[in-house]
């Protein structure tokens, strides 16, 4: 009989009988159909569990459907008298390294109950060293908790609570590469009472453990510990040495469509979510670049229209924004009064919708309503039309043409800043008019050009500048999400082109430096080495698209990189680490698990938490980074 390792998926359908006591041998786990076989040769089968033991020092029993509890910490069963049989249960104990302690011909050890919660320990098992204890039932099903055992008599801990810290430990062992020996399993008793509380409160349902649903409540406990529920999140930080990056969906059904305003953002359709923005009331507001519109989410989970009725094109001027007409809008942002500013990419435009009525931006404007501050809007750009350009600088900025606002953000000032990241074929040519600068508006409405070289012809702005260049004549190449910190320091999301992987780039402009120092350099924080993967300086590590750019608390600096489908984060060490994406699975839970489809824009919201707009899978999704990384 062949030995295999156990993967974590892999449950038993039967079991083996208790077999002589022989020397201590260590053996990686069989494998189901190996299991089985060994149950049909000893003749063993396992029927529906029941009640196996009802004692207040560590009740193993099961409800109807066959699960098993712990009332140590105050779990009750209703409506099981106690003159009910109690019909023993099979045990098998693993070491922390997941083998079954093993006898000498070969089969797994295992103990049985004595009706009374209790099982003798095998010679072979070493006693004082925390072991797993594997409680195997019917319908592929298994019951996980941990022990310690002494000598003699040891009750059996499992209980629901127990199955989601074991297995979480077990998902996260093989997502970090190392086995369950690596952690203190001394605190996972603490990790108990916890998930004991959150199962008493509510916040957590009783566990379905078939084999099909085990990464399902997985996820569902990821969910719990991102929000550092009864302290989990703190307490699995000291076991795992990383937090949890618990990701669930805020918005978004995941299929491409515009739901009606007032409803769940939860149920509703989004159309291509590109552009982010949060205010400090709550609200989360969504660019629906498809649906031509933009979407705010209210504190109580409710998603209406700020802007925009769905129609590509551009109108409206001067009345509600509701009615007005978009055309493929992708940036979003809220200055200091509250404004929601728009990067209307095809109208070539920013545009505002005024929380309040007055005077913005120098413009007369009524709450509610939209207005252009920026740029000569052209409904027929996007349909054929070769787009605006770049002109106007020193002027007022609704004189100036201005090539697609991709991303909007401003500075301690009031100073409004985005990133135009355009290109044009031109006609008989492979080459093409581009357009690649970040750009700034003074609340006077003045309107100049800070980093990006200018030219008027064929392909002379867009490339690479070394760092050290001054901003004003660096080349930058496709600048997509931007961001400032408390610092005034501005970052830049450089999405770069396919054939030169050495401009996917995260560059940094010091807009302090900059107000007094004309010639300010451009410089590079992450990207453009050649290390793949985690762990190395962001500098001397290779960026895939960076779209997105947010910065968190601590200096963090979040990445939303399209290319490999990953949210990566700059900690405060300079390193580079993956925090959602690069998993297989399409549900909520612990980020790098996951499988994201194409990061867009980001932003942190008013919790501190990190939201991500997932274009194509039409969601926004929230990474609960506020309690660290």
């Amino acid at each position: 009989m062949r030995i295999v390792r156990w993967q974590a998926s892999v449950l038993l359908a039967g079991v083996v009988a208790l077999t002589a006591c022989t020397p201590l041998q260590l053996a990686p786990i069989r494998t189901n159909a190996e299991f089985a076989d060994a149950a049909s040769l000893e003749g063993i089968a396992m029927g529906p569990a029941s009640l196996v033991a009802n004692n207040s020092a560590g009740l193993v029993a099961n409800n109807s459907s066959g699960l098993i509890a712990n009332n140590s910490a105050g779990f009750r069963i209703a409506a099981i008298e106690p003159e009910i049989p109690l019909p023993r249960a099979v045990i098998y104990l693993t070491d922390a390294l997941d083998r079954f302690f093993e006898g000498s011909n070969g089969k797994p050890l295992s103990a049985t109950t004595d009706g009374t919660g209790r099982y003798e320990i095998p010679r072979e098992v070493p006693i004082n060293q925390p072991v797993i204890v594997n409680v195997i039932l019917s319908e592929n099903r298994r019951e996980v908790g941990f022990t310690v055992p002494t000598a003699g008599k040891n009750t059996v801990n499992v209980s629901l609570a127990t199955n989601y810290v074991t297995e979480f430990l077990r998902h996260s062992a093989t997502m970090d590469g190392r086995t369950m020996a690596a952690y203190p399993l001394s605190k996972l008793s603490d990790l108990t009472d916890r998930t004991n509380q959150a199962m008493a409160a509510g916040l957590l349902p009783q566990p379905s453990l078939k084999i099909s649903d085990i990464a399902a409540m997985n996820m569902t406990y990821a969910t719990l510990i991102g929000a550092d529920s009864f302290g989990l999140g703190e307490a699995w930080a000291g076991i795992l040495g990383r937090r949890v990056m618990a990701v669930s969906t805020v918005a978004g059904t995941g299929a491409a469509g515009t739901s009606s305003d007032g409803t769940a953002a939860l149920t509703s359709a989004l159309d291509l979510p590109k552009g982010l923005a949060a205010d400090k009331d709550g609200n989360t507001y969504i660019v629906e670049e498809g649906g031509h519109r933009v979407r705010r989410i209210a504190p109580d989970g409710k998603i209406t229209t700020v802007a925009g009725n769905g129609t590509r094109g551009f109108s409206g001027e001067g009345g509600p924004a509701t009615a007005a007409m978009l055309n493929t809008p992708r940036a979003v942002a809220l200055d200091a009064d509250g404004n929601v500013v728009i990067g209307d990419v095809y109208n070539m435009a920013i545009r505002v919708v005024p929380r309040t009525t007055g005077v913005f931006y120098g413009v007369q404007m009524t709450a509610g309503n939209i207005y252009t501050i920026a740029g000569i809007p052209d409904p027929n750009v996007g349909n054929g039309v070769n787009p605006n350009g770049h002109s106007g600088d020193g002027g007022p900025a609704t004189a100036a043409r201005l090539a697609g606002p991709r991303s909007i953000a401003f500075d301690s000032l009031g100073n409004l800043y985005f990133s135009e990241g355009y290109g044009w074929p031109l006609p008989g040519g492979d080459q093409s008019e581009s357009w690649h600068f970040i750009r700034k508006i003074t609340p006077q409405g003045i309107i100049s050009t800070i980093a990006g070289q200018v030219s008027t012809t064929t392909v002379a702005s867009v490339g690479f500048s070394s760092d050290g260049t001054p901003a004003v004549d660096a080349r930058l190449n496709y600048p997509n999400q931007i961001a400032v910190d408390a610092q005034d320091r501005l970052f830049i999301g450089e999405v770069g082109s396919e054939k030169d992987s050495s401009t996917h780039r995260i560059r940094v402009i010091d807009l302090q430096d900059l107000r007094t120092n004309s010639l300010s350099p451009i410089q590079t924080l992450a990207g453009g080495g050649s290390t793949i993967g985690d762990g190395a300086q962001a500098k001397a590590s290779q960026l895939n698209q960076p779209y997105g750019v947010a910065i968190g608390s601590g200096g963090v600096v979040y990445i939303g990189e399209r290319g490999t489908e990953k949210v990566r984060a700059v900690l405060a060490d300079g390193t580079l680490r993956t925090l959602v994406g690069g998993g297989t699975l399409a549900t909520d839970g612990d980020g790098p698990m996951l499988k994201l489809t194409q990061p867009h824009d980001l932003c942190l919201d008013a919790n501190g938490d990190l939201l991500i707009a997932e274009s194509r899978s039409h969601k926004i999704r929230k990474v609960s980074t506020r309690f660290g990384l």
